[in-house]
């Protein structure tokens, strides 16, 4: 009887929030540039972790790497847009310009990072 009541009141909680209006500004969006270095970044640590536990336990995780990433790296821009979403509207200018910037940083730093495993060429 008390669980049928406290499913009752957990199913009229999830209705009413679901139909509640949303009061965020959702005009800046996270870059799509963002979202895939965020995504290679997840790919990469997580990877990285796989390995280090195989070759300290034996246990081979590391083909559950890709899948973990994809969930991980979503639920993250999913909450960076979250942080986003709760800046007033005045800002989504400056926002904006943030976001490229930080684009811009982590293009660089995949580009040095390309550059740095290149050998040395002469003119």
């Amino acid at each position: 009887m008390i669980i049928r009541k406290v499913f009752l009141a957990l199913v009229l909680i999830v209705t009413l929030a679901a139909c509640a209006p949303v009061a965020t500004s959702q005009a800046v969006q996270v870059p799509e540039a963002l979202q895939l270095a965020l995504g290679a970044l997840v790919l990469a640590a997580l990877t990285a972790g796989f390995v280090y536990l195989f070759e300290k336990t034996g246990l081979d995780l590391r083909g559950y790497a890709v899948g973990i990433s994809v969930t991980l790296s979503a639920f993250l821009v999913a909450q960076l847009q979250g942080w986003i979403n709760t800046i007033p509207a005045q800002y989504d200018t400056t926002l904006t310009i943030v976001l490229q910037i930080l684009v811009v940083i982590v293009g660089g730093l995949g580009v040095l990072r390309l550059r740095a495993n290149e050998p040395a060429r002469l003119l």
